[in-house]
């Protein structure tokens, strides 16, 4: 709508005043000056293609939940940022975007969240960093919606995880299945408001040089995949 107006002045011979409330507009939202537009853009199949270029398979199988890592190298910020940048394409329901993370890199503080956590017990105090990532359910309006948080929050974090992944960080999921009181409690330490669920933390850290990963023969194919079921 904003940029409607500034477009509406400019037609008009007068686009200085507009866009210059449009700037300390977004100042003050938080959004700065390289917003992008939303709406629709134009695509090809050959740029997807270009830019999606690698061997995704080879990329997957070296995935591992890592449990060891360097705990004397520090995380750099950049790589945190590029990582969640990568996890804002993951798809979301009517584009609602309502993932959140909360990410915590000093030592003190990666202790104080995972205090609450029963399944760090070996690796936990290695980490370079831990994210708690979080759903706002004030997205979700109707009962047919009661589980799509769970869905979009669960295709955030494995893409985070990806994004982790991509820039050389080791990462493992820490589940979540929390009692209440387990629950409050990080709540409470971490400061999520109560419309917001605790879908998953994610510990990372740069790895070690050498290092062991446990080991889960992957199923055949075809006990994963049906093709062509016959429909009644």
């Amino acid at each position: 709508m904003l940029s409607a107006y500034v477009a509406f002045n400019a037609e008009q011979g007068d686009v200085s005043e507009a866009q210059a409330l449009l700037d300390d507009l977004l100042v003050v939202a938080g959004i700065g000056h390289n917003i992008r537009p939303g709406g629709s853009e134009a695509v090809s199949a050959a740029e997807i293609v270009r830019h999606a270029r690698m061997d995704f398979v080879s990329f997957m199988e070296a995935r591992h939940s890592v449990r060891q890592y360097d705990s004397n190298r520090t995380v750099a910020f950049e790589k945190i940022e590029r990582s969640i940048r990568a996890a804002q394409q993951s798809p979301s329901s009517c584009n609602r975007q309502t993932c959140r993370v909360y990410a915590f890199t000093e030592k003190p503080s990666i202790a104080r969240v995972l205090a609450h956590h029963d399944g760090n017990r070996g690796f936990g105090e290695q980490l370079g960093g831990v994210f708690v990532v979080t759903v706002d359910l004030s997205h979700w309006n109707t009962v047919g919606e009661r589980n799509q948080g769970w869905v979009d929050g669960g295709m955030f974090a494995m893409t985070l995880a990806l994004g982790l992944h991509a820039e050389g960080l080791g990462a493992c999921m820490l589940n979540w299945s929390a009692a209440r009181e387990q629950d409050i409690n990080m709540r409470t330490c971490v400061g999520i408001p109560d419309n917001e669920i605790i879908i998953t933390l994610i510990g990372f850290g740069e790895m070690r040089a050498d290092f062991r990963v446990p080991v889960s023969a992957r199923k055949p194919i075809d006990m994963v995949l049906t093709h062509e079921p016959p429909l009644r």
